[in-house]
C-alpha cells in the first residue's frame, strides 16, 4: 500500500528513476518543492523508505509505462 507522506523542505525521499534504456531503479532525492518534486507526489511516486519505494517499483514502472511486468521480465 502507498503511503501519503508529504516531505517537508530537505526530507530524503525515494522515487523510480529511468535511463534511455527503459531500466528502472530506485532513486535518493531532497524534496526542494520544486515543480518535479510535486510531479512525482501527485502521481503517487514518492516513498519515505527505500524498502517502500523497493515493493511499488513494478507498479509503478508499469504506471507510468504501460508495460506490465510478469516474473523477472522487464
Amino acid at each position: 500500500m502507498k503511503s501519503e507522506w508529504k516531505p517537508m523542505l530537505r526530507d530524503t525521499y525515494y522515487t523510480i528513476s529511468m535511463d534511455s534504456e527503459y531500466t528502472y531503479t530506485t532513486q535518493e532525492v531532497t524534496w526542494c518543492g520544486d515543480d518535479a518534486d510535486y510531479m512525482r507526489l501527485k502521481l503517487g511516486l514518492v516513498y519515505r523508505t527505500y524498502d517502500e519505494c523497493l515493493a511499488n517499483l513494478d507498479a509503478d514502472w508499469s504506471m507510468l509505462t504501460g508495460h506490465i511486468i510478469v516474473g523477472d521480465e522487464e
